[in-house]
């Protein structure tokens, strides 16, 4: 099964999703093709559960997700700090000039940030979320094909799907 973008009026020009989108074609075990949409499920759920609890991220200072979500960040940044100064005293002429230290968290970190002077995520009233609403009303709208000698003609299939 090829997974193709809908058709529309042109791509999609969300830059943060295509960046998501690149992340995850590029990783090296994306296939070609999926053989069906369960395959494709079964892969992204894999990589999802990998990209958050394994991959380090440079955004995050090389941590998880899931270790800066937990608290155990600093923690692993403590072990990473006798790490290096375990090999910097061992060996000193590896380093230039100074003690190595692991990057620091920074204060926040946004897959997307909020625009300037636009609300909050946590700020957004009711009415911006009428559009997702109808999208996904209208995606639960399952239009069941008419049989030959099915007894039922297209208006009264259609009317049957509306009405659940």
């Amino acid at each position: 099964m090829n997974v193709s973008p809908p058709a529309g009026p042109g791509p999609c020009n969300d830059p943060f999703s295509e960046a998501q989108l690149k992340t995850l074609k590029y990783a090296p075990a994306f296939p070609a093709n999926f053989g069906s949409l369960a395959d494709a499920r079964a892969f992204c759920e894999t990589f999802f559960s990998y990209y958050k609890r394994e991959h380090r991220h440079s955004g995050i200072a090389l941590h998880t997700p899931a270790s800066v979500h937990f608290g155990t960040a600093g923690q692993v940044r403590q072990q990473r700090q006798a790490t290096l100064y375990a090999a910097y005293n061992a060996h000193p002429e590896r380093f230039r000039h100074r003690r190595p230290e692991p990057p620091k968290l920074p204060a926040a970190a946004w897959i997307q940030p909020a625009q300037q002077g636009g609300p909050h995520p946590e700020q957004l009233d009711a009415d911006c979320l009428k559009p997702l609403d109808t999208f996904r009303h209208a995606e639960h709208h399952v239009h069941h094909p008419v049989t030959p000698g099915s007894g039922r003609g297209v208006q009264e299939a259609t009317a049957e799907t509306t009405e659940r």
